[in-house]
C-alpha cells in the first residue's frame, strides 16, 4: 500500500483568524506572567502566603491582583 499526501489536515482544524490569534496570545501570555508573579511571592513570602486568611470563594478562582514584590523591580526588562 503507498502512502498518499492529502496537503491538509485530516483532523480539518481551521487556522485561527490573525485577530482571534492575537487576543489568545495576549491573553495566554498575561496568564502566564501573573503566574509567574505569585510563584515569586509565595517564594519570597512563605509565612504570608500560609497565613493568608482564607476566603470561601465556592471553588472559584481568586480575582486578587498580585501583592506588589520588590524583588521583581531588580529586574531589567530586555
Amino acid at each position: 500500500m503507498e502512502k498518499f499526501n492529502l496537503q491538509y489536515s485530516l483532523k480539518n482544524i481551521p487556522i485561527p483568524a490573525q485577530i482571534q490569534y492575537q487576543k489568545q496570545m495576549m491573553f495566554r501570555s498575561t496568564k502566564f506572567v501573573t503566574s509567574m508573579k505569585w510563584k515569586v511571592f509565595h517564594t519570597y513570602n512563605p509565612l504570608h502566603a500560609s497565613n493568608v486568611d482564607r476566603v470561601n470563594t465556592f471553588g472559584f478562582k481568586s480575582n486578587n491582583s498580585v501583592p506588589h514584590c520588590n524583588e521583581l523591580n531588580k529586574l531589567k526588562p530586555f
